[in-house]
């Protein structure tokens, strides 16, 4: 007796979810996009859209292939070399060059140490793995990359002072905060300095009144601390002053002036 046996065998097809989603049409995928713990079957198509998509929205962060470190090419010492040196050469401090953090290793640090600025995710944890995460640091890395002279200066002070590593991009991210909360003003002509705004004619120093003078530091120091005695807060005669003390006063002369503009007005 001669029996047959028809086989059949079944072929698994991945369709892509926006054909899906928009037609009913079962056309196949060929890519998967992946957002935190989802993910999209997608055709050629509709990645290639989608992509674009989330690079307006997010911005276009870096690729993979410019995210690896660059080789680092060790060359033999050919020997000692004698060189002449004299009392002021040897008296000088040696400078101690530290190797520019790479891609990756900057990056997760900054993830590390910097909040989400989206601001739907405002102060959230950042994903180092995710295109928010690259394209905010990628953003904040070039920033640093171009520092004014003046800003590069004060930003090098700061580091030595704080203890921190000027070449990582989350240090300058940190120092622009801090700029922001004690000295505004000097933060507002970083800022202005690196979108090329150019600064007002300066007053020659024999026509500027004590008044006009812009106050140093320690002066204005000085006067937040008198302020803040006057009127009930707690302050060191030294050192840092406290942040809300420091935003009182901001506030309290940011209404004083509010009031003498509009008694000004009314005149």
């Amino acid at each position: 007796m001669r029996t047959t046996v028809q086989v059949v065998s079944y072929v698994e097809k991945v369709v892509c979810d926006g054909c899906l989603s928009k037609d009913g049409t079962q056309t196949e995928a060929t890519e998967t996009l992946s957002l935190g713990d989802r993910s999209w079957d997608l055709c050629a198509t509709h990645h290639d859209r989608f992509g674009r998509y989330l690079a307006d929205a997010l911005g276009s962060g870096l690729p993979d292939e410019q995210t690896d470190a660059e080789p680092v090419v060790s060359v033999p010492e050919s020997g000692p070399v004698e060189t002449e040196t004299n009392d002021v050469q040897a008296d000088a401090p040696t400078v101690t060059e530290t190797e520019e953090p790479t891609p990756d290793a900057d990056l997760v640090d900054y993830v590390s140490r910097i909040m989400d600025s989206r601001k739907a995710r405002k102060g959230k944890p950042l994903d180092p793995n995710s295109q928010a995460a690259r394209a905010q640091w990628s953003k904040h890395r070039e920033r640093l990359a171009v520092l004014p002279e003046k800003e590069g200066a004060d930003y090098a002070k700061w580091c030595a002072t704080e203890g921190k590593d000027a070449q990582l991009t989350a240090s300058h991210v940190e120092f622009r905060g801090f700029m922001w909360s004690e000295f505004p003003h000097m933060a507002r002509a970083y800022a202005d300095a690196m979108r090329g705004v150019p600064q007002q004619d300066q007053t020659p120093a024999e026509s500027v009144t004590p008044e006009e003078r812009p106050l140093s530091d320690r002066e204005r120091n000085k006067i937040v601390r008198q302020w803040a005695r006057e009127n009930g807060f707690d302050v060191p005669a030294r050192g840092r002053i406290p942040m809300a003390v420091s935003h009182a006063y901001r506030l309290a002369n940011e209404e004083r002036e509010s009031g003498s503009k509009e008694s000004h007005t009314a005149a």
